[in-house]
């Protein structure tokens, strides 16, 4: 067991402390995963939790096989580590009657979106929807519901037939079926489930929507622990919601609040300008003003001026980079549409993230693309005239998404932008509002003798 020596007084605090239910404010780069895994290891070794007790979940594979890595090997067997929906199959194919012998397989999204399309298309309604496309229908079930009703309802129909007939579910599916069980007093296995657990851990807490936070109450262990942070929510597109993160004492009333709000992994000046896309939000983010631990060494955040069609040249210029140290640098993108761009530019696949993938992971260097994709609260004809005019009002998750992307960044930021944006283009207004005057303007070819001394620090 590591010493609580190597933890800082506010981990140490988050570790020991004995309160039944904990909610832990973690600032980007705070040492989260360090102290949950210090948590539970300390709770198994001096025998206030037994083996089997303790179940931890985390909201993606990736960030659970972290977890489940970095926590001993002695212990490992002892906590149970999953994601909500693997925890969810995993307990319905063991101990549910119905699926025990005849298990369902778990329809992935491309399957999906191939058979809504299809049975839209089949619809009788399908020539009334005016050429909207059936992707974005898909994706917007609300919008899709309220404008058609009707198709709606039978296209969900269809759809649920569909997977009866291939013994198939959603995830989505996985939460409402074990809430199901959870409610009903009279199913057995149900009940011992609930008494299984005497401590319940939930990673990431921020990207929780109501019915995961249903079951959290309707499991109601002896003790429970969130960890998460609000500014990093932006996972509102699959229906997740700041409520229960805010709203945290009002669900678990007596709980206790702790804040974890020093950041050990990025230079002072990244850490600055992070605070200052966050404090741009009109919601006020829960949580102190993070603190740079590693402010001694400071490499300022570049600002690289680049024209429509560069990114072919930037990519020839980084290529010797790439080759040097593939781990150390990422071009950080919007959309999935602007990182295919990149690689018509000559980027591989391996070089380029979307911000959303890069949640959880950090780089030595980040650039941060901010020449394309991005989303306003403007998309009507009188809110592009505002924008055409600066009166901006930005998308509070886009803002959110711009942190996480800032906030990648180990020892060198570097804001990738259109010296030709129009006065009209979202993607100005971010740069102007947020970041001018705040950083350093540089030309491609001033960039590789910075990387240079961001490599420097990485090796010291």
């Amino acid at each position: 067991m590591q010493s609580s020596v190597d933890y800082s007084g506010a981990q140490q605090r988050v570790i020991f402390e004995e309160y039944p239910i904990k909610q832990v404010v973690a600032a980007a780069g705070s040492g989260k995963t360090r102290t949950v895994i210090g948590l539970v290891e300390h709770r198994l070794m001096v025998g206030l939790e037994q083996p089997g007790s303790i179940l931890l979940i985390s909201f993606s594979r990736r960030a659970a096989g972290e977890l489940r890595m970095r926590m001993r090997a002695d212990l490992r067997s002892a906590v149970e580590i999953r994601t909500f929906h693997s925890f969810c199959y995993h307990k319905l194919r063991s101990h549910a009657p119905e699926f025990r012998d005849n298990p369902p397989r778990i329809i992935e999204d491309r399957e999906r979106r191939a058979v809504l399309r299809a049975l839209m298309r089949a619809d009788p309604e399908a020539e009334s929807i005016g050429g909207i496309p059936y992707s974005i229908l898909i994706q917007q079930l609300v919008e899709f519901e309220l404008h058609f009703p009707g198709m709606f309802r039978r296209v969900q129909a269809a759809y649920a037939r569909y997977k009866r007939e291939k013994n198939a579910l959603e995830y989505a599916d996985l939460i409402t079926l074990m809430l199901d069980a959870l409610r009903d007093d009279s199913i057995e296995w149900a009940a011992r489930l609930r008494r299984r657990y005497s401590l319940i851990l939930v990673d990431e807490f921020q990207d929780t929507d109501p019915r995961q936070l249903e079951f959290l109450k309707l499991m109601n262990p002896a003790r429970i622990v969130t960890v998460g942070d609000a500014r990093q929510s932006i996972y509102g597109f699959r229906g997740a919601t700041l409520g229960p993160f805010l709203n945290f004492q009002k669900e678990f009333p007596g709980a206790r609040i702790y804040d974890l709000n020093e950041n050990y992994r990025s230079l002072s000046p990244i850490v600055g300008l992070s605070e200052r896309v966050i404090r741009t939000a009109r919601t006020r983010m829960p949580g102190k003003k993070t603190r740079a631990i590693r402010g001694q060494r400071r490499l300022p955040v570049l600002a690289l001026r680049m024209s429509t069609g560069a990114e072919s040249d930037l990519v020839a210029r980084l290529s010797p980079a790439f080759e040097r140290d593939p781990a150390g640098l990422r071009i950080l993108v919007r959309t999935n549409f602007r990182g295919r761009q990149w690689e018509r530019a000559g980027c591989t696949s391996s070089h380029w993230l979307t911000i959303h993938k890069s949640k959880g992971l950090e780089f030595p260097v980040v650039l941060l693309d901010m020449m394309g994709g991005w989303s306003s609260c403007h998309s009507t004809q009188n809110g592009r005239r505002a924008l055409r005019k600066g009166r901006v009002r930005f998308d509070e998750e886009e803002l959110r998404v711009l942190y996480v992307g800032c906030t990648r960044a180990m020892n060198l930021l570097v804001l990738l932008y259109r010296t030709d944006a129009e006065v009209g283009e979202i993607e100005r207004h971010y740069y102007e509002r947020i970041f001018a005057n705040r950083v350093r303007e540089i030309e491609a070819g001033e960039l590789m003798p910075w990387l240079e001394r961001a490599r420097s620090l990485r090796e010291m």
